[in-house]
């Protein structure tokens, strides 16, 4: 039984979800902050 390359991948696959979650955090917070700045312009006019 292979136990160690099965940790291994679900090591990797462990960290492909936390990278994803962070990008879509990040992703989110830029879309809010854009949204922010375009509201904002929308206002100054």
């Amino acid at each position: 039984m292979n136990f160690g390359t099965n940790v291994l991948a679900f090591q990797n696959s462990h960290l492909l979800f936390l990278f994803a979650r962070s990008v879509l955090l990040q992703g989110g917070f830029f879309f809010v902050f854009m949204l922010i700045i375009y509201f904002d312009s929308l206002e100054s006019l």
